[in-house]
């Protein structure tokens, strides 16, 4: 689940996420995941306060062949424009303004459809970012610390191009990816700390490290993301393990031949379920103001 950031242009009628889905163009801009195209299917819809939609990516290379038992493999015999497809369905709550976005291995990643949207609108908006949503207990908890004592992150996968090369990490923290790159390192473990007379670690400094690299991580080379520390007038030191408590929304999935429109909807029906039972929780911990009705 991620929190929707928006930059519009000046003058721009379209300044938030849901005016871009309440304003569609009649003709969107396909877009393609390594060759394979991908659009929003149809329109999308909303259930009371919630929007939903579907993507579908068309996957038309790479493709196995048909096949039975005691036979030579077979062409699956396909149109030009036909190939095998793979659906990533989404929800979006303008009241806490976050985005719960299907994990489909072979479909379509957070990071692909903020990019559709953004193309989509590209004379309307400059950026469009799905930013990770940590458990609201977490964030509590670490409001509450009243000093950080130790950082602890471990990120495989840096070579050139990896998690620290994206825009977002190096704008903030580009001397990471300098060190990585002099070193032709692969991977990295970072642990920081104070002693009993050092005080504690900059709260926001760290925050926008872990934001920025985790909203990066779309291949899960993150090993360990940890902050330890202490709450006010508490000598006991509590853990908080950011990488193991992303928000997610586990939804049963019935293995059926074929996937079907009424599949699909249920998935989403039932994501809409589990995150009626947290919303108040998120708005609360990540004090939402300005809620749309």
């Amino acid at each position: 689940m991620f929190q929707v950031a928006i930059n519009p242009k000046v003058d721009s009628e379209i300044t938030t996420f849901k005016d871009m889905l309440d304003n569609m163009p009649e003709i969107t801009q396909v877009m393609a995941k390594y060759g394979d195209k991908f659009d929003l299917l149809g329109k999308t819809t909303k259930r009371g306060r919630i929007y939903t939609g579907t993507f579908c990516l068309v996957q038309s290379n790479g493709l196995p062949p048909r096949a039975k038992l005691g036979e030579l493999p077979h062409d699956l015999e396909l149109e030009e424009d036909e190939g095998l497809g793979h659906y990533t369905s989404f929800f979006y709550d303008p009241a806490n303004n976050v985005i719960l976005v299907q994990y489909n291995r072979n479909g379509i990643t957070a990071n692909g459809i903020a990019a559709y949207f953004k193309a989509n609108f590209k004379d309307d908006i400059r950026k469009v970012e799905f930013r990770v949503l940590i458990n609201p207990y977490d964030i509590t908890k670490l409001q509450e610390m009243s000093e950080i004592k130790k950082v602890e992150l471990s990120v495989a996968g840096i070579t050139r191009g990896g998690i620290l090369a994206n825009d977002g990490v190096k704008r903030s923290f580009s001397e990471l990816n300098d060190i990585t790159d002099k070193t032709n390192a692969t991977g990295m473990n970072l642990t920081l700390s104070v002693g009993k007379a050092g005080g504690g670690i900059r709260r926001s400094v760290i925050s926008q490290l872990f934001r920025s690299l985790i909203n990066a991580d779309t291949h899960g080379n993150i090993v360990k993301m940890e902050i330890t520390g202490r709450e006010e007038d508490e000598d006991a030191l509590k853990v908080i393990d950011f990488l193991n408590n992303k928000v997610i929304i586990d939804v049963p999935l019935i293995r059926t031949r074929h996937l079907n429109e009424a599949a699909i909807r249920k998935i989403i029906t039932d994501a809409i379920s589990q995150y009626d039972l947290i919303k108040d929780e998120i708005a609360i911990s990540y004090r939402v103001k300005g809620a749309e009705e």
